[in-house]
């Protein structure tokens, strides 16, 4: 888009790495017709690039890192942010150290799936430990501000809600930020995935059967009310505790995520009031017998 049509020209935009040929196939846009449209745009005003593509892919990383280090070559200052469109199996060493020079401000980690298998996410969670390695040891982001975040998507048929949980919680003991996404089922790109069933049992896909029968309207499809609780033998107020989970998992003291996994005192004695229910976030604070979070964390300074 022309940016000089603005009235006021947005700080943060949006632009591709990619464009798509005659035949519909994704290419690498020539570096330099990128880096020129940062230089204009950046002259207009604008601050920050989000890249716009659905995905960076493993097969151009040596690229994309070419176009990183030409954006360091040209000294062009500005910030980028990778909002879901990377994988952590794509973060190398060479990468890592090359988005941080460059000014890649912000990475949420792509939330990969397989809707023919039952287990649907397809990254194993090593692949997040060495992404990890690289960007905090090889390229010295700092952890746990929320400039780094694994995205995960929820709210999928048939899924196994207690395998949903345990990931979240795994993902956040290694990233240490967790953005839950609501599914979104899209009939065109949705509609030939058995999402782990066999579709012979019943004649055909079960997907398309429950959504002529319950999902008939397209506001019923809307993620957010996760439409197909029903079919995982869930409800919508179970999810509304996965998230809230992931809220505590985020949740920040001094600036910085706590790691409830972690071996720290602290750490330790919150899995531990859990589990024994000494801890209720609904009890009254002044109610005797009530362990608070902040009270942990200060013993935990002090030792």
């Amino acid at each position: 888009m022309d940016l000089s049509l603005y009235q006021t020209t947005p700080k943060s935009t949006g632009i591709y790495f990619y464009y798509k040929d005659e035949n519909g196939n994704e290419t690498p846009r020539p570096l330099r017709e990128i880096l020129d449209e940062i230089k204009v745009n950046i002259e207009l005003g604008v601050l920050e690039f989000a890249f716009f593509d659905d995905e960076i892919k493993l097969e151009d990383r040596s690229v994309f890192i070419d176009f990183l280090n030409s954006v360091i070559r040209n000294k062009i200052k500005t910030k980028f942010v990778l909002l879901g469109n990377i994988s952590a199996k794509n973060i190398d060493k060479k990468l890592a150290k090359a988005m941080k020079a460059a000014g890649v401000r912000k990475i949420y980690l792509k939330c990969n799936l397989n809707f023919n298998d039952k287990g649907f996410y397809t990254d194993s969670l090593e692949e997040y430990q060495k992404c990890m390695h690289h960007l905090i040891n090889d390229a010295n982001y700092k952890l746990g501000i929320d400039d780094i975040a694994a995205m995960l998507v929820i709210g999928m048929p048939f899924e196994d809600l207690r395998m949903v949980t345990k990931r979240a919680i795994s993902l956040a003991h290694i990233v240490r930020s967790v953005i839950p996404v609501p599914f979104q089922y899209v009939p065109l790109i949705h509609n030939v995935f058995t999402f782990g069933q066999n579709p012979s049992l019943n004649g055909n896909n079960p997907i398309g059967k429950y959504i002529a029968k319950n999902l008939n309207s397209p506001e019923k499809l809307n993620g957010k009310i996760y439409p197909f609780a029903e079919m995982s033998k869930y409800n919508f107020e179970e999810y509304i505790e996965l998230t809230r989970l992931t809220t505590l998992l985020n949740s920040k003291y001094r600036g910085a995520t706590f790691d409830f996994l972690g071996d720290s005192f602290t750490a330790k004695r919150f899995r531990e009031s859990i589990r024994t229910k000494g801890w209720d976030p609904f009890k009254d604070k002044n109610e005797p017998g009530t362990i608070f979070i902040n009270d942990l964390l200060i013993k935990s300074e002090k030792q």
